[in-house]
């Protein structure tokens, strides 16, 4: 089943964000939040109310980043983690109350080298650094957040995006669009076959159906999709969760999808597609927020506008959502 994106005019901005941006309302409800980088060195938290986002209302935070490339928290939300490639170091941060960053440094691993780090997934106590040279570094989560027990395991390929199933194994996209299962502490690996028409960016497992979705740039004429693949089997069966197909005649337009993370019932992803359909020239990044239905389908989509900016081919973007 294909699912568009819904535009209009107010799109840009949510209602149920309007209403938060004028004060929290008797029938607003904070869910979490989403934290995101947009190829630069600052990491963005977005206040996420009714399960909406509006850029408007994000804010930088605290921390001296070099090209961050992805952000995590611990089991407990009291810590958070930010994959620095510009410099091949991990942060660590200290969370304020409302989840925003407090203090922020620069971790030293013990017995482990980063390189480039790409991607971080963390299970119950342990986390793990997909790194540019087809290495993972594994290391145990202490009880004041810092790291020990560092070691680096060789991978087939450079993983350019993780995603923890559960406690005992993780999914990883490569660099040349193969996506494998790890098994978890040993990195053991199985190839899991799946089709879909594009380029795969990123892969985020929903834990609550069992599905693993992957953002992808397809080519002009299909635009972006996020596919939603059942990998119970080998090949996995996969379907289109979303399209950002858009073709105003006789032009077609490519809306890339970047980035996807996912949380139960519902979904939040960074595409470049048009504001307005009936506006050729009001393309922009948009932030979306989406519900998750029975079918593990991506609907209801609303979209607030993080950037006038294309990225570039090679930017650098991150997005995950923490519950709260």
């Amino acid at each position: 089943m294909l699912n568009f994106k819904k535009t209009s005019t107010l799109t840009s901005v949510p209602l149920m964000a309007l209403l938060a941006s004028c004060g929290a309302g008797s029938n607003d409800t904070t869910n979490g939040y989403v934290y995101l980088v947009l190829d630069s060195n600052v990491v963005q938290q977005c206040q996420v109310v009714n399960n909406a986002v509006n850029a408007a209302n994000c804010k930088s935070m605290t921390g001296s980043f070099n090209s961050p490339t992805a952000i995590a928290f611990d089991a407990s939300k009291t810590y958070a983690y930010v994959a620095n490639s510009g410099n091949s170091t991990l942060s660590m941060c200290t969370l304020n109350n409302d989840k925003s960053f407090n203090q922020c440094g620069v971790l030293t691993l013990s017995s482990a080298a980063l390189n480039a780090p790409t991607s971080l997934a963390i299970t119950s106590n342990k986390i793990y650094i997909a790194n540019n040279n087809s290495t993972v570094t594994l290391c145990d989560i202490n009880n004041n957040g810092t790291l020990s027990s560092c070691s680096n395991t060789p991978v087939n390929h450079t993983l350019k995006s993780i995603t923890v199933k559960d406690n005992n194994s993780l999914y990883g996209l490569t660099d040349n669009r193969k996506i494998y299962s790890y098994q978890l502490p040993s990195m053991l690996n199985t190839e899991v076959n799946y089709n879909e028409s594009g380029i795969s960016n990123q892969i985020s497992f929903n834990p609550s159906n069992n599905l693993l979705y992957i953002a992808a740039k397809n080519n002009p004429l299909l635009g972006g999709g996020i596919y939603g693949c059942s990998t119970s089997s080998n090949p996995a069966t996969c379907m289109t969760a979303f399209s950002t197909l858009q073709a105003i005649l006789p032009i077609p337009l490519v809306a890339p999808i970047y980035t996807i993370t996912t949380n139960n019932t519902q979904a939040y992803f960074i595409d470049y597609a048009l504001n307005n359909p009936t506006q050729i020239d009001s393309y922009a990044t948009l932030i979306n927020s989406c519900s998750v239905d029975g079918n593990g389908a991506v609907t209801n989509c609303s979209a607030s506008v993080l950037s006038t900016n294309k990225p570039s081919d090679n930017a650098k973007i991150a997005l995950t959502y923490l519950p709260i």
